[in-house]
């Protein structure tokens, strides 16, 4: 077994919630991955967004009085709302109720878990994640985050896992295996030969171009196979797929015809620039996708 696998104990799961539908479908799955998988600690996250006392500061409002209100009211509404997960799903989390700017105070409770899971049209993290600092957000949150699409109702049946052949590919399918131990996985790797798009404006023949295609995707089906060699997966359970395409636009044509109900993408490919490149496919996948997806 590849050794990157024995290094993957998730041991620690943070739920962040804002209270609405979204976020509580994010607080269900949470609760069956910390079922599934013995979880011992499990947390549930709402931050108070600071800017609201900020802008009470800026009336000459008592601020002090009127922020003690707002989370003596947060802290009751709160108490019921884990309580009322608790009896839904018969697993408990430890309830952190925070202050402050809403993606620091995530990313800072996040540094110290195995994993985070959110919902993904939680207010303040879609309204981030479609704005300019969706890379800083990816960047902020270190574990892996799985984002929550749709309401859970059986563990994950169909992963699709996206790789690179970088080295955290390797951790990619881990985190999968992990989270969906019995689930169906379509491994996918999307390639585009180097210099294909100049090769066609200088004016190389498509007989070239293709014959260029056709030995990048016998390279890629090669890696493909030592890939799956090093990782050790069970052949049974795994549909292997090489496409010729733009990794974002076809890993979404690849989750259509798929049809998963998880989508593992890494976050990380190596030097500067490929994770710039990396971050614009992970947050493309991230909007685009119907399904949850996990990155890693």
């Amino acid at each position: 077994m590849h050794t990157v696998y024995c290094m993957i104990h998730i041991q620690s799961i943070l739920a962040a919630t804002d209270f609405s539908s979204n976020a509580r479908n994010a607080e269900e799955r949470a609760a069956m991955l910390g079922t599934t998988l013995a979880i011992r600690r499990r947390a549930l996250l709402h931050v108070q967004e600071q800017s609201w006392i900020d802008f009470l500061k800026r009336l000459r409002r008592p601020v002090k009085s009127i922020r003690h209100g707002i989370i003596e009211n947060a802290s009751h509404s709160w108490a019921e709302h884990i309580e009322e997960i608790s009896r839904f799903s018969d697993f408990f989390f430890e309830p952190q109720l925070r202050t402050g700017n809403v993606l620091d105070v995530i990313a800072e409770v996040a540094s110290g878990f195995d994993i985070i899971v959110l919902g993904a049209s939680e207010r303040h993290f879609i309204r981030s994640l479609l704005g300019t600092t969706s890379q800083r957000l990816l960047e902020k949150i270190k574990c892996p985050m799985l984002v929550v699409k749709r309401k859970p109702y059986e563990p994950y049946r169909r992963i699709l896992v996206a790789i690179d052949f970088s080295p955290n590919s390797h951790k990619v399918m881990a985190y999968g295996s992990v989270i969906a131990p019995k689930a169906c996985i379509f491994l996918v790797h999307i390639f585009k030969p180097l210099f294909e798009m100049t090769m066609r404006y200088a004016g190389v023949s498509d007989e070239l171009i293709e014959e260029n295609r056709t030995k990048a995707y016998i390279e890629a089906e090669k890696q493909m196979i030592r890939f799956m060699g090093e990782s050790e997966i069970d052949f049974r359970y795994v549909f292997r797929y090489v496409e010729h395409g733009q990794t974002s636009s076809k890993l979404i044509e690849m989750a259509r015809k798929c049809k998963p109900d998880l989508i593992v993408i890494g976050k990380h490919s190596g030097s500067r620039i490929e994770e710039f490149l990396r971050g614009s496919v992970t947050t493309h996948v991230l909007i685009r996708s119907q399904c949850d997806v996990l990155v890693v």
